[in-house]
């Protein structure tokens, strides 16, 4: 492969890495905005990850919140490099499924696809740069 090909595929790669972290970050913090509050279990649990799914859950609903799985996730997306695999997030609290049906007066049905959306859309127009 000619050097200049090279170089050019790996900016891209950084390009395309850059971008990738930008919008897992933006979906996963919308998503922490938008979830119902009653005890924060189902906020903390947005995990972001790397090459899998977290699986489990952050803490233990009624007794005890813990948002450092989180915090680690967000910080695990920094270093982000292609060959990692794909990026994830995940919330495995075993009710997330009847808050997105409209569970709560807090947020309505389809409120994880909404927040998707936004967070998609709020990112137009940003320049990435390397």
């Amino acid at each position: 492969m000619p050097k200049q090909t090279a170089l050019l595929i790996g900016d891209l790669n950084r390009f395309i890495e850059k971008v990738a972290v930008v919008v897992t970050e933006q979906v996963a913090l919308t998503l922490t905005e938008t979830t119902p509050e009653d005890t924060a279990h189902a906020i903390t649990n947005w995990v972001p990850s790397i090459g899998e799914s977290f699986e489990g859950e952050a803490g233990v609903y009624g007794k005890s919140l813990n948002s450092s799985i989180q915090s680690s996730g967000f910080s695990t997306l920094r270093g982000y490099k292609l060959p990692m695999g794909s990026l994830y997030i995940t919330n495995n609290v075993d009710y997330i499924s009847l808050l997105n049906k409209g569970w709560s007066a807090q947020a309505p049905a389809g409120f994880v696809q909404l927040s998707i959306i936004t967070a998609i859309l709020s990112l137009r127009g940003r320049r990435f740069s390397q």
